[in-house]
Order: C-alpha cells, then sequence, then structure tokens
C-alpha cells in the first residue's frame, strides 16, 4: 500500500474458509484494498472486482486474538438471525 501511496484507500478483508473445519494451513483469506481504475499493481497484487449483489459487512476492532470468536458470531448467530 505504502510502496504505491495507496494508503489512504479502503482496507477490507475477505475470508474463505472457516477456521472450524477446514485446516489452519488451509484457510484462504484475501487482504484488499480499492484502488483507483488506473491503478497497476506489476507483479506484486491481483486486482480483482467484487460483482455487484448482497454481502455481508462487519467491522472489527480488537486485537488479533478475537478474530475468530468474531468471526463465529458472525456466521453462527448474526447471518442466520439476518434471515441471509
Amino acid at each position: 500500500m505504502q510502496a504505491h501511496g495507496l494508503q489512504n484507500q479502503i482496507c477490507y478483508g475477505i475470508g474463505h474458509d472457516d477456521p472450524s473445519v477446514t485446516a489452519a494451513d488451509k484457510c484462504r483469506y484475501d487482504a484488499c484494498i480499492t484502488a483507483p481504475e488506473n491503478f497497476s499493481p506489476g507483479t506484486q497484487a491481483n486486482i480483482k472486482t467484487l460483482p455487484g449483489g448482497a454481502y455481508a459487512v462487519a467491522k472489527f476492532k480488537g486485537p488479533a486474538t478475537d478474530i475468530n470468536d468474531a468471526w463465529m458470531l458472525l456466521m453462527r448467530e448474526y447471518l442466520p438471525a439476518s434471515g441471509m
């Protein structure tokens, strides 16, 4: 981010696996930022466009050791109760 002057962009993460089902060394996670239309990352990053649609979005603030608990709350309680 800093090397390309993108430190003020929106940051987000995309978890692809359930750590209670998938082995830790097999869990996939994309660390993402928004980028301007004309951004060219070279070989250090991939550009993806997220398709339109419904997404679950949650803010997390706390130590990394609490991420799993927040993820489980979102997946096991919030989303099922929301009807999604």
